[in-house]
């Protein structure tokens, strides 16, 4: 039909501005979600070694330790058993930890406190490194 035009669409920018806001909200949680889980996880280690130590699991404790020179190497049992000195642990939290990626090796620092039998609450750091994706006690001191 002579001057007949078909209707052009208008391009709605709502739709394109929707989308951008999709994608930057499952950016946003991607990112938390990877945040949380790189400070959990030494975290987590953590706790189950301290939870290993809490009901005298000296073998489950050891598999928890990085045994290489770089962390305790050959003494390791004898160095975490010395740094307890006998004590039993009443409770323990923690909660916070410090995740460092440096030359390749990534290693955390997580403190908290513990209850120990006869000294009481005490301020205690303990320091992770991450060993083919599973994160191992490689030192422990007092705050």
């Amino acid at each position: 039909m002579p001057g007949f035009e078909p209707v052009k669409k208008k391009r709605s920018i709502w739709k394109w501005l929707i989308g951008i806001l999709v994608l930057f909200v499952l950016l946003i949680g991607g990112c938390s979600f990877w945040l949380f889980k790189t400070v959990s996880a030494p975290v987590d280690a953590t706790n189950e070694f301290m939870a290993a130590v809490k009901d005298d699991d000296w073998p489950r404790a050891m598999e928890l330790v990085d045994k290489s020179p770089v962390c305790f190497g050959e003494n390791a049992e004898a160095d975490l058993r010395g740094f307890f000195k006998g004590e039993s642990i009443e409770s323990y939290s923690f909660i916070s930890s410090f995740v460092v990626t440096d030359n390749g090796a990534t290693t955390a620092e997580v403190t908290g406190d513990v209850t120990f039998s006869s000294s009481g609450q005490l301020g205690v750091g303990v320091n992770m490194r991450q060993t083919n994706d599973e994160w191992l006690v490689c030192g422990i001191g007092i705050l």
